[in-house]
């Protein structure tokens, strides 16, 4: 009985530790080192002065980056290289019928909700869009990998 239980505890915790789920699934978009400052009182970035503003594209990362603010200090910021067929180097944009969703209308058509992590929640993708990390200092945001 001892042997059994300590079994099923193995079990648990080798498929647990080794099972795939899309938000641990590394990235194939390539790493290219950027670490960019916005000044969020320049008019350029005001659809971030407010949450769900709407998206603002930046240069930096491999095909550019996604910006959305969706809280009073909390942003995401993606890739805009689409994680489908890496190699065919195709970026998404905004979806015209939801601030909160970037689509790759040119290639494969998947859909990226950057609110849910950037997974994909249509389209052939598995892979959610890349992540960047970013600060914010109540003007100023920083972001970079």
């Amino acid at each position: 009985m001892k042997k059994k239980v300590v079994g099923i505890i193995v079990f648990v915790i080798f498929t647990s530790l080794f099972s795939c789920n899309n938000k641990n699934v590394s990235s194939p978009v390539p790493n290219i080192p950027f670490d960019i400052t916005l000044n969020l009182t320049l008019p350029l970035y005001e659809p971030l002065l407010h949450p769900m503003g709407g998206i603002v594209f930046v240069n930096g990362g491999s095909k550019g980056i996604a910006i959305l603010r969706v809280s009073t200090d909390q942003f995401v910021v993606y890739d805009r290289h689409c994680p489908y067929q890496i190699e065919d180097g195709c970026v998404v944009n905004e979806d015209p019928d939801n601030i909160a969703v970037l689509i790759d209308g040119t290639c494969c058509s998947s859909r990226f909700n950057m609110i849910n992590g950037g997974l994909p929640d249509n389209g052939p993708a598995v892979v959610g869009l890349k992540s960047y990390k970013y600060n914010y200092n109540g003007s100023i945001l920083r972001v970079y990998n």
